[in-house]
């Protein structure tokens, strides 16, 4: 009876999925979420801000809450970037290095930790 329940279930799921009509709007925004998972984000943190986004372009006030969530969310940002630059740089003394020093730590390492 689970088996006959689970198969009904995915064949209702793939009929809608089969009806459903992505607007160009659909397919953006479904494309800005999986560039926000490459980037390292969530999705409910994708969801958060898409909601913020939305809000603010709907005419709702940014609430306090809203201006904490999206100043941390700026911090986090920063930090990410903070943590790319030092990467991007460390391999690029890697490469520019004609032979590294065994003495020094390693840049990569470094930059990661």
């Amino acid at each position: 009876m689970l088996f006959a329940s689970l198969v009904g279930s995915l064949v209702t799921v793939w009929a809608l999925v089969r009806l459903w009509r992505p607007t160009e709007e659909d397919v953006r925004r479904l494309r800005s979420l999986r560039r926000g998972q490459e980037l390292g984000f969530r999705l409910s943190e994708l969801g958060a801000l898409v909601e913020m986004s939305d809000d603010a372009r709907s005419g709702i006030r940014v609430t306090s809450e809203m201006r904490v969530r999206g100043r941390e969310k700026l911090a986090e940002i920063d930090e990410r970037i903070a943590d790319l630059r030092r990467m991007r740089t460390a391999l690029g003394d890697v490469l520019a290095a004609q032979r590294l020093d065994p003495a020094v730590p390693r840049p990569v390492v470094g930059a990661l930790a």
